[in-house]
């Protein structure tokens, strides 16, 4: 990866155009803010921008760069920040607020999960070894991050 590689992620938001509330924070390379399609967004947030569109708006409206040139550990950095102080709704897994209140696992088995990756187990193993699969990574780090 070349330097100019390494500094091509950007934050991005999803901007309501009549509130200016955000309504999602992402990161991203290329054209990743304006994709979203169902099988990038969950459904609730793929209503909403259909319900945008239906009253007159584009993405045009709603995505705004935040910042760019910026490389990936930063943009990660940025991302769980901003998404701890704006809690924006559909951040549902990485929102510390919608995931204690949705929240599947109990405590008992955060504390679990935790300890194994303590013990040096990657967040894939301890998917794995919890019950899920190798894609389950990603909730088991959200989970510990906030355990």
């Amino acid at each position: 990866m070349t330097s100019e590689e390494d500094s091509a992620f950007y934050v991005y938001s999803h901007v309501d155009p009549e509130t200016k509330e955000i309504k999602y924070l992402g990161i991203g390379q290329y054209d990743r803010a304006w994709s979203v399609r169902k099988n990038n967004r969950k459904a609730s947030h793929c209503d909403w921008l259909k319900e945008q569109y239906n009253k007159g708006y584009t993405l045009a409206d709603i995505v705004v760069i935040e910042l760019k040139g910026l490389t990936k550990k930063e943009v990660l950095e940025i991302e769980m920040n901003r998404i701890k102080q704006l809690k924006p709704v559909f951040n549902e897994l990485s929102n510390p607020d919608h995931w204690q209140r949705g929240r599947k696992q109990t405590e008992e088995t955060s504390l679990f999960a935790k300890a194994l990756h303590e013990m040096g187990y990657g967040y894939q193993r301890v998917a794995y070894l919890m019950g899920g699969n190798k894609n389950n990574h990603m909730s088991i780090k959200r989970m510990l991050s906030y355990v």
